[in-house]
C-alpha cells in the first residue's frame, strides 16, 4: 500500500467510526487498525489515532496512550459526522495549504517590495551624493565670485578717482606747450616790433 497522508488517514478512520457507530459501543484502536489499515504498521496508525484523542469530534476512552501499548476506544458522535460532511481533515489540510501558499506569496511580494525599497534608497543615496557634490561646487564658485567682486570693489575704492587731466592724451600737453610757446613768440615779436617802431 502507498504511504498514507495524515489528513486522508484521519478522514478514513472517522468514516469507519461513523459507519460502524453503535450507541454506547466504542471501537478499539486494534480493530480500527485491523479493518481500516491492516497493511500499515500498527505504531504508524496508532500515532495517527493519538492525534484524534484530544479533538472534540470523537469520544475516546483511554486505557494506554503510549504508542507501544496503545489501547484506546473511540466512538463517533453527531459532531464526527457533521465534521466529515463539511470536508473533514482533508478540507482543513487544503485550507492550511492554501494559507501557506498565500503566505509564501505574500512573503515573496514583501521581499520584492523590500528589495525595491533598498534599490530606491541606493539610487537616492547615489543621486543625493551627486546633488550634494554639485551643490558644494556651486556654493564654492559662488563664494569665490563674491570674494573676487568684493576685492575688485576695494581695489577701485583704494585707487584715487581719475582727474580729467589724466584722461588727456600725451599729445595734448605737447600741443598746449606749443601754443604757449607760440604765444610767447608772438609776445616777443610784438615787443620787438614795438622796439623797432620806437627806434625808427
Amino acid at each position: 500500500m502507498d504511504i498514507i497522508t495524515e489528513h486522508e488517514a484521519k478522514d478514513k478512520i472517522l468514516k469507519f467510526l461513523v459507519d460502524n457507530r453503535e450507541k454506547g459501543v466504542p471501537i478499539s484502536s486494534y480493530r480500527i487498525w485491523e479493518q481500516v489499515y491492516p497493511d500499515q504498521k500498527q505504531q504508524i496508525l496508532y500515532a495517527v489515532l493519538k492525534t484524534l484523542l484530544y479533538k472534540d469530534i470523537v469520544t475516546s476512552h483511554i486505557r494506554s496512550d503510549e504508542i507501544r501499548n496503545f489501547e484506546v476506544f473511540f466512538e463517533a458522535t453527531d459532531l464526527t459526522e457533521m465534521f466529515l460532511n463539511q470536508g473533514g481533515f482533508t478540507k482543513e489540510f487544503e485550507e492550511q495549504q492554501k494559507e501557506r501558499n498565500e503566505q509564501v506569496h505574500i512573503d515573496q511580494l514583501n521581499k520584492r517590495v523590500l528589495l525595491a525599497e533598498v534599490k530606491i534608497k541606493e539610487f537616492e543615496k547615489s543621486t543625493g551624493r551627486k546633488l550634494i557634490i554639485w551643490s558644494f561646487v556651486l556654493a564654492v564658485l559662488s563664494f569665490l565670485i563674491s570674494v573676487a567682486s568684493i576685492l575688485n570693489g576695494l581695489r577701485e575704492s583704494a585707487s584715487p578717482s581719475p582727474s580729467p587731466k589724466s584722461f588727456a592724451l600725451p599729445g595734448d600737453s605737447l600741443k598746449q606747450r606749443i601754443e604757449l610757446f607760440e604765444k610767447r613768440l608772438r609776445t616777443l615779436e610784438q615787443s620787438k616790433n614795438q622796439d623797432t617802431t620806437s627806434t625808427n
